[in-house]
């Protein structure tokens, strides 16, 4: 507990300079500023943000505006795109095999490497693959053709052993279904990169 300042006289002189400063001091501060002006300063500041919300709100609008124009000028060229006469046309699609029944192992019907040559045959004929790919396609792309060149070993395998037990019809069968797999995603691919 402190002793009362008024109750005993401060023996050093320090102290008695700092008692006497103290006694000196006025009893209450003045406030800055009074009720009245507290009031203006706050309705003050609320004009300022109603304002500042009502430009943004303004700023949001004509954003929104803007992108609306965008998407019918985009719209437009688009729709006029595909009017023109000069559209660009689509990649000729894949010959696959006529019809997988044909070709599946154990029935009759064509050769399974002649069913299989014309999809390897227009894959041969596709343009080199562009620089700029899209991951997802690519990435089918380069499975199947890692799939295909698995089945092409196992057959050479097969082939060369002349083993009864290997099933050469159906490697056969698997690897036409691939290739019509991988001529139908870089189909895809190059109708996905038209202009």
């Amino acid at each position: 507990m402190h002793p009362d300042l008024e109750a005993r006289e401060p023996r050093e002189p320090h102290d008695r300079a700092l008692a006497q400063r103290l006694r000196q001091l006025p009893n209450e501060l003045a406030p800055p500023f009074d009720y009245a002006e507290l009031r203006r300063r706050a309705h003050a500041q609320g004009r300022s943000l109603r304002r500042r919300a009502r430009i943004g709100t303004l700023v949001h609008a004509a954003a929104a505006a803007a992108g609306a124009l965008a998407v019918i000028i985009l719209g437009a060229a688009v729709w006029m795109q595909h009017r023109s006469p000069h559209a660009p046309a689509l990649p000729d699609s894949p010959p696959l095999a006529a019809d997988w029944r044909a070709v599946a192992p154990g029935e009759g019907g064509p050769r399974l490497s002649d069913a299989s040559s014309t999809s390897e045959h227009w894959l041969a004929n596709l343009p080199a693959e562009p620089v700029i790919v899209r991951v997802g396609t690519q990435l089918s792309v380069t499975d199947l053709e890692d799939r295909i060149a698995a089945v092409d070993d196992l057959l050479t395998a097969a082939r060369l052993q002349r083993e009864p037990d290997v099933p050469l019809k159906t490697l056969q069968y698997e690897r036409t279904q691939l290739v019509d797999s991988l001529a139908q995603v870089r189909y895809a691919q190059s109708v996905a990169q038209l202009p």
